[in-house]
């Protein structure tokens, strides 16, 4: 993704910004051993990476069943239906292993600050700023998105 070659960054840039989280993830933790959970994170991992980037995103983290992905400011036409149909296909991969959850995502767009962030030897690409935090005040079970990012989607 353009935006995230090293030698552009730091730099502030109008990105999309989705978090997604599982619901039920504690029972799901409670039935599942240790590296059972692992093996079934690091499918549902590569299943919304392999997603995201199909649109173009990028996931910059996985929290345990949670993710914070990013896509080019662009695709504001199109992230409506990217969102639903991740949702649907994630949704449908949990129903056909018999797991008792759900995916909600909610969405907004706006500036951040995108940089590499940690220790010499470990860094990673994370972004920061109001956008950012805004976004996790959301509150949903299903798909939302904030008022800026439907402000783009309606214009």
């Amino acid at each position: 993704m353009k935006m995230l070659e090293n030698d552009n960054l730091p730099k502030e840039e109008e990105v999309i910004i989705v978090w997604g989280d599982l619901t039920n993830f504690v029972k799901i933790l409670n039935a599942k051993g240790n590296l059972e959970l692992y093996y079934w994170l690091s499918e549902y991992s590569e299943f919304v990476g392999k997603e995201v980037e199909l649109n173009d995103g990028t996931v910059l983290k996985y929290i345990a069943d949670g993710f914070i992905a990013i896509f080019p400011a662009n695709k504001v036409k199109n992230i409506e239906n990217i969102l639903e149909k991740l949702q649907n296909d994630v949704n449908d991969m949990l129903k056909n292993k018999g797991i008792d959850s759900q995916i909600y995502i909610k969405a907004s767009i706006g500036k951040v600050a995108l940089g590499e962030l940690g220790t010499k030897n470990n860094k990673h690409i994370d972004i920061f700023g109001n956008t950012v935090n805004e976004l996790f005040k959301i509150k949903s079970d299903k798909l939302v998105f904030s008022k800026e990012l439907l402000e783009k989607l309606n214009s």
